[in-house]
């Protein structure tokens, strides 16, 4: 039974990461190792300022971390987010019967 639960939440967790559509480009010659400021804007909102805001601190916080330096202007680099959600609609109908007897 243990082992089923084990491989049960595997195989969730492999699909959760399938759910994610992460896309990045960049030159790989260039030398990032002289850029030392930057800057997060927010290039495609998606409509949800928290979420925005957190993910814009959680970036802003890992690049810190690697030594750089959160500037307002003439940053080294710029880091744009573009993002999407898709909300679904659904309509709950009751249905009581006909009409009179």
């Amino acid at each position: 039974m243990r082992r089923f639960a084990i491989a049960a939440a595997l195989s969730l967790m492999g699909a959760a990461a399938f759910a994610q559509d992460v896309k990045t480009d960049f030159d790989k010659s260039a030398n990032f190792g002289t850029i030392k400021t930057f800057t997060v804007k927010i290039g495609t909102s998606w409509n949800n300022q928290i979420s925005e805001k957190r993910i814009s601190d959680e970036i802003a916080q890992t690049l810190v971390e690697k030594g750089w330096t959160k500037v307002d202007a003439n940053p080294d680099a710029l880091v744009l987010l573009h993002g999407a959600t898709e909300k679904q609609r659904s309509l709950n109908t009751f249905y009581s019967g006909g009409y009179g007897g």
